[in-house]
């Protein structure tokens, strides 16, 4: 009996059917199958549908552009060439904008260490090195 609910179970699984789990209760017991759940369905991830939108949004702009008219399409190429530009320097922004503030951090750390180390100060008055040498005649105009 144990070995037809098996081979049931077994077929039924290869036909797609429902799973069933088998389970052993002990040696004199016959063996049971209790019906379980089938796993849940699998969500796909962001980028599995992030990718076909975009391409449905792309196809349904070239097939407005298609509709519209020479002078409207013009001016439908001006708008989407605007908005592209736009959305590339938010992205490049995105990805750039850490680059940019350690440039501007190790400039400034640069023209700190600069003005400790090359020349005077007076109060609050900067006065570099290059400033004590008198030999030179410079001209001012």
């Amino acid at each position: 009996m144990a070995a037809q609910k098996a081979a049931a179970a077994i077929l039924n699984l290869i036909r797609g059917g429902p799973r069933v789990a088998f389970s052993w209760h002990g040696a004199s017991r016959s063996a049971t199958m209790a019906r379980t759940r089938s796993p849940p369905a699998r969500k796909a991830p962001v980028l599995e549908k992030l990718f076909p939108a975009i391409v449905v949004a792309a196809c349904l702009v070239l097939l407005l552009r298609l509709v519209l008219g020479e002078r409207r399409r013009h001016g439908f190429d001006r708008v989407l060439g605007r908005w592209s530009r736009a959305l590339g320097a938010r992205i490049e922004g995105l990805f750039t904008w850490n680059a940019s503030r350690r440039r501007a951090r190790r400039a400034a750390e640069e023209a700190i260490r600069r003005a400790r180390e090359g020349g005077e100060w007076d109060g609050n008055v900067y006065r570099p090195k290059s400033f004590n040498n008198k030999k030179k005649d410079r001209k001012i105009h």
